[in-house]
């Protein structure tokens, strides 16, 4: 006869868990599409001969490009007068001159009507992702206004990043019998792909690549700082492997903060050890 092993069940979320989610994945699915608008608005103008977005870092949300772009709509094509939309910041660092230069194109009613469309488009999705973070919001301050609160307490994790862990992991610590279980099943753990000696892949496993990428989002934003922890922590790592593995290495151990927070009912403590908290 064989024994009967016991298999222990999956983590599935409940109901007010499962609506965060569609709510947090809803507004990742309208972001990706905004991102996507922004980048065909851009090489509309890069195809009129407009080079402004040269001169900025951020072209999607940036102000002054949302201004050109309403007051070409609108029927504005004189270089001088859509440089007087530009912030001064960007035009004392670059030159009023280059900055007008950059704004002479030669624009056809097609392009006109493609740049207006996009427009709309994104004002479109800009609207459901409020709706959306309103919606969330209410469910977060009736039912989870406690938990929120301790991940805010984390370095680099911000209300929305907050918003969209505990919609992943929940609140419940009791599913996960250690945090290295929580790592592996978000997909942070290393595979050990190991032949005759030969190591194949250190490559992390499949998971869930929603919580994975907002841990990798939040360990960027912690990891440039040198301030905290996780930031010298990262700084220390980088010097013996590359980056890239780095930073994974320091959303997996944020991840760990996460579960000991939640598991606790405690906010996060920067003055505790946390080398004996967190391995490596």
């Amino acid at each position: 006869m064989f024994a009967k092993n016991q298999i222990r069940g999956s983590f599935v979320a409940g109901d007010l868990l499962q609506q965060m989610r569609q709510y947090t994945r809803q507004c990742y699915r309208l972001t990706r599409n905004r991102v996507r608008l922004e980048q065909q608005m851009d090489n509309q103008l890069q195809r009129c001969n407009i080079r402004f977005s040269n001169y900025i870092s951020n072209q999607g949300k940036n102000v002054s490009q949302r201004k050109i772009i309403r007051a070409i709509i609108a029927g504005e094509r004189d270089p001088t007068a859509l440089c007087s939309l530009v912030h001064g910041r960007t035009l004392n660092k670059h030159g009023r001159d280059v900055i007008t230069s950059s704004l002479d194109g030669v624009i056809g009613n097609c392009d006109v009507e493609m740049l207006k469309q996009c427009m709309e488009q994104i004002e479109f999705l800009d609207h459901q992702q409020a709706v959306c973070l309103t919606r969330l919001e209410e469910l977060v301050n009736t039912h989870f206004a406690k938990e929120i609160s301790l991940l805010c307490s984390i370095p680099g994790i911000k209300l929305f990043s907050a918003y969209c862990i505990l919609a992943e992991t929940g609140n419940d610590m009791t599913h996960f019998q250690k945090a290295t279980h929580l790592i592996g099943w978000a997909g942070l753990k290393p595979r050990n792909d190991e032949t005759a000696g030969k190591i194949r892949s250190r490559k992390t496993l499949h998971g869930n690549k929603y919580l994975r990428q907002m841990l990798t989002e939040c360990a960027w934003s912690v990891t440039r700082s040198n301030k905290t922890f996780l930031g010298r922590k990262f700084n220390h790592l980088s010097k013996r492997m590359k980056s890239q593995k780095a930073l994974v290495a320091i959303a997996r151990k944020m991840l760990v903060i996460i579960y000991n927070v939640l598991k606790t009912g405690l906010p996060f403590d920067p003055t505790k050890n946390l080398q004996a908290l967190l391995p490596d």
